[in-house]
């Protein structure tokens, strides 16, 4: 099944499917600061975007909290992937 099919249909939409942290390196404050730098980042290289996806595992619980705490939403939909059950997260910008 396409991806935009599993998340939705977002007409300017932008989807990171995976986002991960070495366990050597977490407890260190680093997918904070890579989260908050999506934002300016997308805002800069693809102007046109009006919304971030993102995904996560249902029994990732502490991505899903701070997906949230990132300002991140969730949808309440749902899909079956590869690893299991994934959650489904967008974050509304202004263009």
């Amino acid at each position: 099944m396409p991806e935009r099919s599993k998340v939705g249909d977002y007409e300017n939409g932008l989807l990171f499917r995976s986002f991960s942290l070495d366990v050597n390196f977490r407890g260190q404050g680093l997918s904070k600061t890579i989260m908050a730098d999506i934002i300016p980042f997308v805002q800069t290289n693809f102007p046109d975007i009006n919304v971030v996806v993102l995904t996560v595992n249902d029994a990732n619980m502490t991505a899903a909290r701070l997906y949230q705490r990132m300002g991140y939403s969730d949808t309440g939909r749902t899909f079956m992937g590869e690893k299991g059950k994934q959650l489904i997260f967008e974050k509304w910008l202004e263009v």
